[in-house]
């Protein structure tokens, strides 16, 4: 419990604007938006279509966050403030061929960090060689990748992607254990092929189980702060 109150204490002094949502018990609900790309295994782009040994990056915006009933119970907007995520690191094991023209491609290692700011700065233009301010802010939530895997259609410019992660840290790990994804991706105005850049929208989705005797969440950096004054009296 210590631990913890210390953990939201200095939360709050880096970070005083910030209202950090409080998750309840059950299912949560993470609906982000944002855009993908794959670089070549030396860090080139635009990389070898389907090539094994690219490696994939992601970054974007979390838009709400939801219970497991679909009620909204934070929106960074309201707040003035944005969350922010980061996926990178995925090494691409080759694109194969799957049903008509969907290409379907595994993923190895990569890790996930969502982040909290109260200076909104995620810019949906930006390109892939400039993504500065993403990951800035408080570490909300860090995950390593367990499983992902992508699905596109080159014809239809239309594909989806799964994921499963295993939390590592941030302010939501003491509430969140496991979490996966899914969700579906575009070309929009990009040149066609999952290993340039798409746009994407998608949930990641978590079960709320605190640790014993701990803050059911672990929201507010200003209860760390109480818990720090009443144990100094």
């Amino acid at each position: 419990m210590r631990s913890i109150g210390l953990v939201l204490g200095i939360a709050a002094l880096c970070v005083p604007a910030l209202a950090l949502p409080i998750l309840p018990l059950g299912t949560i609900d993470v609906s982000y938006q944002g855009y993908s790309w794959e670089l070549g295994p030396t860090g080139a782009y635009p990389p070898s279509l389907g090539q094994a040994g690219n490696v994939l990056h992601a970054i974007g915006q979390v838009i709400k966050i939801l219970d497991g009933t679909a009620v909204e119970i934070y929106d960074p907007e309201d707040e003035g403030a944005e969350m922010t995520f980061y996926l990178h690191g995925l090494v691409s094991q080759g694109a194969t061929s799957g049903a008509k023209d969907a290409w379907l491609t595994d993923y190895l290692g990569g890790s996930l960090e969502v982040y909290f700011d109260d200076t909104p700065d995620y810019d949906p233009a930006t390109g892939h060689d400039n993504y500065s301010g993403v990951t800035d802010g408080l570490l909300w939530l860090s995950a390593d990748v367990l499983t992902f895997s992508t699905q596109f259609d080159d014809v239809l410019g239309q594909g989806s992607f799964t994921g499963t992660f295993q939390v590592t840290g941030g302010i939501a790990a003491n509430c969140l254990t496991d979490v996966w994804t899914w969700g579906a991706s575009t070309t929009g105005d990009v040149p066609a092929g999952w290993t340039y850049m798409h746009s994407i929208v998608g949930d990641l989705y978590g079960e709320c189980i605190p640790e014993p005797g701990t803050f059911v969440l672990l929201g507010s950096g200003l209860l760390g702060l109480v818990g720090v004054a009443g144990r100094r009296r």
